[in-house]
């Protein structure tokens, strides 16, 4: 039989609290159950069950065949979570997105660990190795949202990315404060019942918001409520179809500034285009992203450079300047970054499109 004190009898109840709370959202968004909004944060919220499952007061040996799926979930956190960010900011599911190499790679890395946890009980270096891999892809998501934060437009999109810096970064820092600290602080009563709280609590409030955002929006699905919380925008820039006939006094302002050759200018910013049209920062960013259609910055920034470099790639009087020439009295910095941008947009490479003409 097992015996709680107060204190432990309280984690508990918490982490019970929390638990179900975490379940009652996943099954709230009935109307959007297999769909890949629901899957990815489906996912990571099961890694957060199966952490409070498994950090609880309870020894070990009392989990039983529980113990090895609890922990296979709670290693796999970063993976889940790299997911989530990659759907969120990219709007589509990273497993589609990789190549068949790295998918054969997944799944071998996901059977080891299933026979490390199953067979093993956790005890092999391969589990120090997945915790050392976990840690990249959270650096990795780190550094993808701090680069990506300023050339974002979409402002839901970008709190996103300060909210996945903000917790990745706080989750490290507490890491790397409890490698720091006596082991006995870690197995503390009190510490194990103050991490019930904190979960507890950011639960709630994200339950709370949650439910409120559904009550505000009665009649919107679960997969358009997800595209209202990222606001994810097009990949492509807008067609003429959805472009607007009438141009507002500020995208007419915008417009004329850009085909002034504002874009040619290497260090260009939403910031200095910004100053130059004396607005807000917030308010260019929605013009571009919500009127305009543009993803980010640079798409929209590439949408004045490219077509000038096919017009002077086509120039006879031009065929002898270099391509790189070009690029960098156009706007562009380097010359993978202009390859890259070029290819994208038009199909082929710069030296391809030129041999056209």
């Amino acid at each position: 039989m097992i015996t709680f004190s107060g204190w432990q009898l309280a984690d508990i109840i918490l982490r019970a609290l929390a638990v179900g709370q975490l379940t009652s959202l996943i099954f709230a968004q009935r109307h959007a159950i297999r769909s890949a909004a629901w899957m990815a944060k489906t996912s990571v919220m099961l890694c957060v069950i199966a952490y409070l499952a498994l950090t609880a007061p309870v020894s070990n040996h009392h989990y039983g065949w529980l113990r090895p799926p609890l922990l296979l979930i709670t290693d796999l956190t970063a993976f889940a979570l790299l997911n989530y960010y990659w759907f969120s900011v990219y709007g589509k599911s990273l497993w589609q997105a990789l190549p068949l190499a790295l998918q054969i790679i997944a799944l071998t890395w996901l059977m080891a660990l299933v026979v490390l946890f199953f067979g093993y009980d956790g005890n092999h270096l391969l589990h120090d190795i997945n915790h050392l891999v976990g840690f990249l892809l959270l650096c990795a998501i780190l550094l993808d949202s701090i680069r990506g934060y300023q050339d974002d437009l979409a402002e839901r999109r970008r709190l996103f990315r300060r909210l996945m810096i903000a917790t990745i970064s706080a989750y490290m820092l507490g890491l790397t404060l409890l490698e720091l600290t006596d082991s006995h602080l870690r197995d503390n009563v009190i510490f194990s019942l103050g991490n019930a709280i904190l979960a507890c609590c950011f639960i709630s409030v994200l339950v709370w918001r949650q439910f409120r955002r559904e009550s505000d929006n009665p009649h919107v699905t679960t997969d358009n409520d997800h595209q209202s919380v990222i606001n994810l925008a097009a990949d492509s820039p807008p067609s003429e179809e959805t472009s607007p006939t009438v141009l507002s006094p500020e995208i007419q302002r915008l417009v004329d500034t850009m085909q002034g050759g504002f874009y040619t200018q290497h260090d260009v910013s939403v910031g200095k285009l910004a100053s130059a049209l004396q607005l807000p920062e917030h308010q260019l960013r929605a013009l571009i992203n919500r009127e305009m259609g543009f993803d980010n910055f640079s798409q929209f920034v590439n949408s004045y450079r490219i077509p000038a470099v096919c017009a002077k790639l086509r120039d006879p009087a031009r065929k002898k300047d270099p391509i790189l020439t070009i690029a960098l009295e156009t706007g562009y910095n380097s010359v993978a970054s202009f390859n890259r941008s070029f290819k994208q947009q038009q199909g082929m490479t710069p030296s391809e499109f030129r041999a056209q003409f």
